[in-house]
C-alpha cells in the first residue's frame, strides 16, 4: 500500500454513539494490551462491499487474525484511513460499523487529490467499546485502508 500524503486541511469528523469505556482514565494498564488493527481491502463485510477489520499487527511486525477472546473487550481510541481509487475532488464518507446495528464513527475525508487519493484520521477520546470481531469500514468512493488503534481490557 502506498503511503498517502496527509492533506493540509481540516477534516470534518462526527463521532456518533460513543460509549465511555472506563470510569477512570482511558489507557491500558499494560503495554501488552495495546493493539493495532488493519483491514482487508474489498470483499464482503456484513453482507455489503466494504473492508473487514480482520488483522491484528503484533509488536514484532508480524500479524495474526483479529479476534476478541471471551471476557475482554477492545477499546477503539483512534484510527487512520488511506484512500485510493476515488474521484478527484470528491469528499468520500467513511463509516465504521460494529455488527450491523449502526455506524459508531462517521466522517468525511477532505477532498481527494487529482489522483483520487486522500487520508483521514479520527480520535475517540472516551473510547468505543467493541465486543465482537465484526468490524467493517465502508466508504462511498474508492477503496479504504483502515488502521485502528486501541487496547484490550476486561469487560466491566
Amino acid at each position: 500500500m502506498n503511503k498517502l500524503a496527509r492533506p493540509p486541511f481540516a477534516l470534518a469528523l462526527f463521532l456518533t454513539c460513543v460509549t465511555p469505556a472506563l470510569a477512570g482514565s482511558l489507557a491500558p494498564k499494560k503495554a501488552s494490551q495495546v493493539a493495532t488493527l488493519e483491514g482487508s481491502v474489498g470483499g464482503n463485510c456484513l453482507g455489503f462491499h466494504g473492508t473487514r477489520v480482520d488483522t491484528q499487527v503484533l509488536p514484532d511486525a508480524t500479524s495474526t487474525p483479529f479476534t476478541i477472546p471471551p471476557g475482554p473487550v477492545f477499546v477503539l481510541t483512534s484510527g487512520e484511513f488511506g484512500v485510493e481509487g476515488g474521484t478527484a475532488g470528491d469528499s468520500p464518507r467513511l463509516e465504521i460499523w460494529i455488527n450491523d446495528a449502526f455506524p459508531v464513527v462517521t466522517m468525511r475525508v477532505a477532498p481527494l487529490n487529482s489522483s483520487g487519493q486522500g487520508h483521514a484520521e479520527f480520535v475517540a477520546p472516551t473510547g468505543i467499546v467493541i465486543k465482537t470481531n465484526n468490524v467493517c469500514v465502508f466508504m462511498n468512493s474508492g477503496y479504504n485502508f483502515p488502521t485502528l488503534h486501541g487496547f484490550f481490557t476486561k469487560d466491566s
